[in-house]
């Protein structure tokens, strides 16, 4: 129902990331309500996980833990007249990545929801490089 197209862009000597995402509504959905959501994700991290036996394992991987939200809350940013051009919208996103995180472990997870009936219409992951 919608197109999504982004290019990342990474300078690791100030850990900026610049995202530049365009989206293009294929078919109208039922609702006016669009947002566009960018979320910060860690690949995999190791670290303490209690299992359904009750005991600890020390070395469990967790995989794609969320780490924050780019340009906007959780609920994204909302698809409204200003961003369209020649129909589509495009969305710039800057961001300086935390100390913490290893760039090479991280990527972003870039997708347009619906916010009236929570329904996601199309995702996309760039990976920071």
């Amino acid at each position: 129902e919608v197109n999504v197209q982004a290019v990342l862009n990474y300078y690791p000597s100030e850990r900026g990331i610049f995202l530049h995402s365009e989206v293009e509504i294929i078919t109208p959905p039922a609702s006016d309500s669009l947002y566009t959501v960018v979320y910060l994700i860690e690949d995999s991290i190791v670290g303490k996980q209690k299992m359904p036996d009750n005991t600890s394992n020390y070395d469990y991987v967790h995989r794609e833990v969320m780490r924050g939200t780019i340009g906007s809350n959780w609920t994204g940013r909302e698809l409204t007249d200003s961003e369209l051009d020649n129909g589509k919208y495009y969305f710039n996103y800057s961001y300086k990545l935390p100390a913490q995180y290893d760039a090479s472990n991280m990527h972003l997870l870039i997708y347009v929801r619906d916010a009236v009936t929570e329904e996601i219409y199309q995702v996309i992951k760039k990976k920071i490089e």
